[in-house]
């Protein structure tokens, strides 16, 4: 069974005037790390988050430990997962094959996000230059099956 995007979850929230909360998980840089993470993930599932957010690192650097922990958290916890993804730096074939991953792990969520080149490169060499342009992309290859957060700039693109 599909669980229901997070923008229905907060609508059904808000109507009840429930309140609710979400937690955000940061890939660890070491392997007792991730495990320490997990166990924390398993106790911080039982205070039934409306919904968990995965950051992502720059420049790709977090993938494959991202999608895990989404998947994990989607999967084994049964917590809705909204996976950040970042397309500064990254090739327009490596973000497809994280959305499919994505979409095939059952998560149906993305915070589609510009990010920050790394401290060594200062720009962004990627394909994708904002996150419209991402968010293009995953609906041009995935239709509406993701739903999809954005954070915003107010003053705008140059």
């Amino acid at each position: 069974a599909t669980m229901p995007r997070i923008i229905d979850k907060i609508k059904e929230l808000t109507a009840d005037t429930k309140l609710f909360f979400s937690v955000e998980f940061f890939p660890p840089k070491t392997e007792p790390g991730v495990i320490n993470l997990y166990d924390r993930m398993e106790r911080m599932a039982l205070l039934r988050p409306a919904f968990v957010t995965v950051t992502w690192g720059t420049n790709c650097s977090t993938k494959d430990l991202s999608l895990d922990i989404g998947t994990a958290a989607q999967n084994l916890m049964g917590l809705e997962t909204l996976l950040h993804l970042t397309c500064t730096n990254t090739p327009t074939e490596t973000l497809l094959e994280i959305l499919n991953s994505a979409r095939a792990n059952g998560i149906q969520n993305i915070f589609a996000l510009r990010g920050d080149p790394d401290k060594s490169s200062k720009k962004n060499t990627g394909e994708l230059k904002y996150a419209i342009d991402l968010i293009k992309l995953i609906r041009q290859h995935h239709g509406d099956y993701f739903g999809i957060a954005v954070a915003g700039y107010p003053e705008g693109h140059e």
